[in-house]
């Protein structure tokens, strides 16, 4: 195999790894609307713990998101230029 084609494997494997992470991060943030969602059924009378917590949960996994997609980009980028 020349270099260019071990090149390209390279960089689908990676691509192939973030996005992995990327839909795992999906899912930690449909996730974290449990918290929510139990608090307003099991403890009515502190539902702003639940609401901090789907916050807290949400604005991390949105930013992890957000720098695994920028990743997935350059990488596609990468693929491209090839």
């Amino acid at each position: 195999m020349n270099k260019k084609m071990i090149e390209k494997n390279t960089l689908d494997l990676e691509y192939k790894r973030e996005l992995q992470i990327n839909n795992s991060i999906l899912l930690l943030g449909t996730a974290s609307l449990l918290p929510l969602i139990i608090s307003f059924i099991g403890y009515q009378e502190r539902w702003g713990l639940g609401l901090a917590l789907t916050f807290s949960i949400a604005i991390v996994s949105y930013s992890w998101y957000k720098k695994s997609d920028k990743k997935l980009k350059h990488i596609l980028g990468k693929i491209k230029k090839l």
